[in-house]
This record gives C-alpha cells, sequence and structure tokens, in this order.
C-alpha cells in the first residue's frame, strides 16, 4: 500500500492522475470531483488526506478495470 501511495503522489505531482483519471472517462477529473464520486474522505490538499485518497481512488479504479 505504500508503494501506491508513493507512486500516486508523484503522479499527482506530475499531474498524470488527471490524464489518468480522463482515460477512464470520468469527468471533471480533480481530485476532489473524483474523490465524492467515489465516497472517497478528502481534505484537499492536506498531502497525507491527498496521498491516502489517491491510493483508494487508484484501488478502486484498479476494480472496476478487472469487472
Amino acid at each position: 500500500l505504500w508503494l501506491i501511495i508513493q507512486r500516486f503522489v508523484a503522479a499527482q505531482k506530475l499531474g498524470m492522475h488527471r490524464k489518468a483519471i480522463a482515460q477512464f472517462g470520468y469527468s471533471p477529473n480533480k481530485l476532489s470531483d473524483c474523490c465524492a464520486r467515489f465516497n472517497i474522505p478528502l481534505q484537499h490538499h492536506e498531502a497525507l488526506s491527498d496521498a491516502r485518497a489517491c491510493a483508494k481512488l487508484y484501488l478502486n479504479l484498479m476494480q472496476d478495470q478487472r469487472m
């Protein structure tokens, strides 16, 4: 889980999370909007909360891909 969080934080800093979310057809694709869509708690722009939310969002998206 820690590795997932680290990768997502790095991707977020590069702005790649928007491209990844857009690939799945979600719009708008801001972190706060995506978290709201999946009912993921978020204290926006708080580093640990952003990282956890990114990890949970990633896991949700990967689960959707498997189905």
